[in-house]
């Protein structure tokens, strides 16, 4: 087989989709991370009524995690999803809000920023260069399941295969043939 015989991919990221929506993507991050950091500064003990800072995090995160789902680039939008639900966690109390997640949210953030950076400029798509990103935010919920074959996308590349053109042109005798030795097989 040579790629002569492949399919055109459809590997590609939509660059022009990308380059639209990454300025955006990318304010989202940087004033989610910052209503983070606000709802942390005020500590543990803001009532309920205190949490805008947090929920305003939660909700410019939302934007971004749509934006990345709409950008369509493998992986990127289980890191923005889990982010979320941590946040979902922190709101509804089953999560404690501290420095250390504040943090590894914020290297996430960090971390989707550059690897869309990497991708305009042409660099080939990796998901798993996420992995050490979202095992930080799956350990801090504590999952049961870290594995970065969560990230792993098959290339597309690897299985459209275009068949040969002598496989395709087969005269009457010789698929009559075919389908008879095939049925005595059964």
């Amino acid at each position: 087989m040579n790629d002569a015989n492949r399919h055109p991919s459809a590997e590609a990221p939509d660059l022009a989709t990308l380059s639209w929506c990454a300025g955006e993507i990318r304010d989202s991050l940087a004033a989610s991370e910052a209503k983070l950091r606000e709802q942390f500064g005020r500590g543990d003990g803001a009532p309920d009524d205190e949490l805008s800072a947090l929920r305003a995090a939660r909700v410019t995160l939302h934007q971004a995690h749509g934006a990345l789902v709409l950008v369509d680039l493998p992986g990127v939008p289980l890191l923005s999803a889990e982010a979320e639900t941590l946040l979902d966690q922190v709101e509804r109390g089953q999560l404690r809000l501290s420095r250390e997640l504040v943090e590894r949210i914020a290297r996430s953030f960090g971390a989707i920023v550059e690897y869309l950076d990497e991708v305009l400029l042409g660099e080939p798509q990796q998901p798993l260069y996420l992995f050490p990103y979202y095992r930080d935010l799956l350990e801090a919920r504590g999952a049961e399941r870290v594995h970065p074959a969560d990230l792993f996308v098959v290339p597309v590349a690897a299985q459209l295969v275009v068949a040969d053109a002598q496989a395709r042109v087969l005269d009457t005798a010789t698929l009559s043939a075919a389908r008879a030795q095939f049925e005595r097989g059964l």
